[in-house]
């Protein structure tokens, strides 16, 4: 992560700071005027060409730019009206936007959250994300707030204080090797499925001392449709038949499993298995509307079945989390301390050439915050290549990055 992304990141932020102080002036068209600008940069910024393609003919995504103005504008809105109460309106305002992100819709678009992959010995680190979430948008509407400046640095003493007070580290533990596998990167490449079991299983077997071995989530391994069964049945086949469950934890991605209509990290070992199923769903892309309704496995949608409770995994002695792609940016309640956090994720569908390594990292960023805060690592594996690892120290490998990029197997030591 170079400084270029650093300085695109602090002109974001000064759009998004600015964005408070209009907001205090009661004038709405202007703040309508100037939410529309932040939305524009930070869309930008996130998205790359998937928002704003400039090659001619010049393509904005006006559906994406208008569901961010018209949250972004009610945002501010709120704002306009509560900053007027003070450190309690800041409190108010600051304990709405947190909560948004337990309607499951849409993840926090705070960019400060970003600062962590430089800033984050100062910033705040409970083992609460959803309570740090909530600091980063208490302390700029504090900021901003009609309130006693007295009042405003008593407020931030007390957070500062809080906030040490409960931050931890994470205790180092053994290392650990994984092997990643880029499903949709292998197909990229090689054109067929028809190889893919024979290069994993000389690969495994050349690579005998991986602990891990975590796939990509992605749309081959399948339980849905018949021929995808099939390929599945195959894969957990040629899997079982070599022993590799023996010899290594693995954590395969599926669509569906079994009676289980939902995007799964089937996880295996020995005669051990664990479901863990991807807990938040896109809106009419994964799931059928916005509420979460049953529906069959041969449907085009997903569900997510409440029965079905996600555990940690314990391998070796090292504890290990998983998450499933969008489910991995939305801040949990609790987060507890973890040897490493695997999340299994698919971009492909925002790659549209500019700007999509920049969103791999703001992904991976993201995941970090919500998910993985207190583990020694987190790797997000993606399956058309660029899988990002960072370790304790948010420091991300650039090398593996830019090889993932080219071979669909990888190893990552951590």
């Amino acid at each position: 992560m170079n400084n270029i992304f650093f300085v695109q990141l602090f002109i974001v932020t000064i759009a998004y700071l600015l964005c408070y102080y209009i907001a205090t002036s009661g004038k709405h068209f202007k703040l309508l005027l100037f939410t529309t600008l932040f939305s524009f940069s930070f869309l930008f910024f996130v998205f790359g060409g998937y928002f704003l393609s400039i090659k001619s003919p010049v393509d904005i995504n006006f559906i994406l730019l208008g569901l961010s103005e018209g949250y972004f504008f009610l945002f501010f809105l709120l704002f306009s009206f509560l900053y007027k109460y003070g450190v309690w309106g800041a409190i108010c305002h600051s304990l709405c936007m947190s909560a948004v992100v337990l309607i499951d819709l849409v993840p926090p678009l705070n960019p400060l959250i970003l600062y962590y992959a430089k800033f984050y010995y100062i910033l705040p680190r409970t083992h609460s994300p959803l309570c740090n979430l909530w600091v980063l948008y208490f302390l700029p509407a504090l900021v901003f707030c009609r309130a006693h400046k007295l009042h405003k640095i008593t407020s931030i003493s007390i957070i500062a204080i809080g906030v040490f007070f409960f931050s931890s580290g994470v205790n180092k533990q053994n290392p650990i090797k994984v092997a990643v596998i880029q499903v949709g990167l292998y197909l990229d490449l090689k054109g067929s499925i028809d190889d893919f079991y024979k290069d994993l299983s000389q690969f495994l077997i050349l690579h005998p001392d991986v602990d891990i071995v975590a796939f990509s989530e992605n749309n081959v391994f399948s339980f849905k449709r018949g021929y995808n069964k099939d390929l599945t049945i195959k894969l957990l086949n040629t899997l079982l038949y070599n022993k590799f469950n023996e010899r290594h934890h693995l954590l395969l991605s599926l669509n569906g499993y079994n009676d289980i209509n939902n995007v799964v990290t089937l996880y295996k070992h020995g005669n051990s298995e664990i479901v863990n199923q991807k807990k938040i769903l896109i809106p009419f892309i994964e799931r059928k509307g916005l509420l979460n309704k049953k529906t069959e496995l041969n449907s085009e949608y997903f569900w997510i079945d409440k029965n079905i409770e996600n555990t940690d995994l314990k391998i070796n002695e090292h504890t290990v989390n998983s998450a499933i792609c969008f489910d991995s940016l939305f801040p949990s309640l609790w987060t507890s301390q973890h040897k490493l956090t695997i999340v299994q994720s698919n971009y492909n569908v925002l790659n549209h050439g500019d700007g999509f390594n920049r969103l791999l990292i703001i992904g991976a960023v993201l995941s970090k915050f919500s998910v993985g805060l207190f583990s020694d690592a987190l790797i997000n594996i993606q399956n058309t290549g660029g899988t990002v690892a960072m370790n304790r120290t948010w420091d991300i490998d650039d090398s593996l990055f830019l090889e993932s990029k080219r071979n669909p197997f990888l190893i990552v030591s951590l």
